[in-house]
């Protein structure tokens, strides 16, 4: 399972019109939160980007990425020259062959081409 979760894939990818410098990855991760549970922080900049989302792409080896997880769990930002993270509205990433994705928790079907745009900012009242 872990060798699936971590297999490496060629993608071209841009946001906000900025391609991105890598051609292969091992994660592409995004959020308009900066909490994803858990105690993982690794959106550090969606407090200060109102309307806007967060995406990291890693292209680093996937064992080198547990050398990250204290900057993941404390928001602070990753730095490493195999990684890059943008905010921003809008993102395209193009695959090299049919490809799975999840958003929201859910799980869907292999695509070549995946579009994401940011959406209406909610406010949910809990009474």
């Amino acid at each position: 399972w872990a060798g699936e979760l971590c297999r490496r894939f060629d993608a071209q990818v841009t946001m906000d019109g900025k391609k991105w410098p890598f051609s292969n990855y091992v994660e592409i991760l995004g959020s308009t939160m900066s909490s994803l549970g858990f105690g993982l922080k690794p959106f550090y900049r969606m407090k200060e980007e109102q309307g806007k989302f967060q995406v990291m792409g890693m292209s680093m080896p996937p064992r080198s990425i547990i050398f990250h997880f204290p900057a993941f769990m404390s928001g602070k930002p990753i730095h490493s020259e195999q990684l890059v993270e943008m905010t921003g509205t809008s993102l395209s990433v193009e695959f090299s062959e049919p490809h799975p994705y999840f958003m929201d928790g859910e799980s869907y079907d292999p695509v070549k081409r995946l579009d994401v745009s940011a959406g209406p900012i909610l406010q949910v009242i809990v009474p």
